[in-house]
């Protein structure tokens, strides 16, 4: 048999959870969660459309499948991840950062640009949206943003190396590289 004991027992043990209660969305994500573990991908984005289908207020099914479908079908991606964004109010951040992050690998700046600030407008200290506001306006040419922008994330654990990189391209740009050098992360 193909499929190892150890993996066949969480698969059958949450399967059995959505036979007992086939309108659980809770049962269904949790069987998609340990399929999407094991690699089974397909069967995975099946098990998450039907825990949104019956937990319709929980954005952590259409994020997963965003996730999930981001290099297939980067459009249906985008929209699985809005919905995310909208269910759960930008708390977490991440699926509406996500969504931006996915809007731009498509080339959508400006549709990107406003769901950065869309949730910076809610938490405006947040490093990664600061950053990625930061990236988009050194693609717009705006420089100066830029580099205000990648400032305020310097002194953040999972920002600042990636700040200080951006800060040191932007010195390098306009010429200075005494300031390039000095800027370069620490």
């Amino acid at each position: 048999d193909a499929l190892h004991a150890t993996a066949r027992a969480p698969i059958e043990r949450h399967r059995a959870a959505v036979i007992a209660e086939p309108r659980s969305g809770t049962a269904w994500g949790r069987l998609g969660l340990v399929l999407r573990h094991l690699g089974f991908a397909g069967e995975a984005r099946t098990c998450f459309a039907a825990a949104e289908r019956f937990d319709a207020t929980a954005a952590r099914w259409p994020y997963l499948q965003g996730l999930m479908i981001a290099a297939s079908s980067p459009s249906s991606a985008a929209a699985s991840l809005e919905r995310a964004a909208e269910l759960c109010g930008d708390e977490p951040a991440t699926p509406r950062l996500r969504l931006a992050e996915l809007l731009v690998e498509q080339g959508t700046i400006e549709e990107a640009a406003g769901q950065l600030e869309r949730l910076l407008r809610k938490r405006p200290g947040f490093s990664p949206a600061l950053l990625a506001l930061a990236r988009i306006e050194q693609a717009r040419g705006r420089f100066a943003e830029a580099e205000a922008l990648a400032v305020k994330s310097v002194k953040d654990a999972v920002t600042g190396h990636q700040a200080w990189t951006l800060l040191a391209a932007l010195a390098q740009r306009r010429g200075d590289a005494a300031a390039a050098a000095a800027l370069s992360p620490p």
